[in-house]
């Protein structure tokens, strides 16, 4: 990772969010809510937040949107089918912790 990248990362506003996330129901919701772009930028980076906090649902989640979006499209629809599980999981998440607020 060059000096530029380390930069970056820091300025980011939702890298630095989920870094500094308590809990997975919060690492959920910014995964939910990010831009997509941000979340395949830094890709290597959030599997790695989420190995390190046992945040499988995450890390499965991050795989499975990057995947989706490297696979040819048919005019122009982007195949997010695969995500419903992993989505729905981190959704789950985010609908407990409201309940309990």
């Amino acid at each position: 990772m060059s000096r530029d990248d380390v930069i970056n990362i820091e300025m980011d506003p939702d890298v630095k969010a989920f870094r500094d996330a308590d809990g997975d129901a919060v690492r959920a919701e910014l995964l939910l809510t990010m831009p997509v772009n941000t979340l395949l930028r830094y890709r290597a980076l959030f599997v790695a937040m989420c190995r390190r906090a046992h945040f499988s649902e995450g890390e499965t989640y991050v795989e499975k949107m990057a995947t989706s979006m490297r696979v040819r499209r048919h005019l122009g629809a982007v195949g997010v089918w695969g995500l419903d599980g992993s989505k729905a999981a981190l959704m789950n998440l985010v609908i407990a912790k409201g309940a309990r607020s």
